[in-house]
């Protein structure tokens, strides 16, 4: 099965919204370009058994191996919620490591909580479906 574009799910569009949220010049990114592609792909295998939790709770197939990125054109292809929150959450909070630990704690609280949400909302999805039963 191929991977689909959607709104939001290319590298690109991640590190957009990532340096976004950073209050960052997006036209100006070559602190961070060097580090995107490493991070990210650390966040992709960190994410990727909560991922295919998530998938499997809403009856989607698992994705069989970590996905590994080096475009920005590149499809990830993980659910919304993390290619729209968790990771560029992830990206904001390591990219602030070495600048300002403070902003990099706030960044990880958030991308933390966002994992929690991800977790939470599988947990809903399972006591939902058994209403059904």
């Amino acid at each position: 099965m191929a991977d689909q574009k959607k709104i939001g799910n290319t590298v690109g569009e991640v590190y957009q919204t990532a340096l976004s949220v950073m209050y960052e010049n997006t036209k100006n990114t070559k602190d961070y370009d060097q580090y995107l592609f490493g991070v990210l792909n650390l966040l992709l295998a960190e994410n990727f058994e909560l991922n295919n939790i998530n998938r499997e709770a809403y009856g989607k197939q698992p994705l069989e191996e970590i996905p590994y990125v080096n475009e920005k054109t590149d499809v990830i292809p993980y659910e919304s919620v993390f290619y729209r929150r968790i990771l560029p959450l992830g990206l904001a909070a390591n990219f602030f490591v070495d600048d300002s630990m403070s902003k990099h704690a706030d960044f990880y609280v958030q991308y933390s909580n966002a994992r929690v949400d991800a977790e939470r909302a599988v947990i809903t999805s399972y006591y939902v479906g058994e209403d059904e039963e």
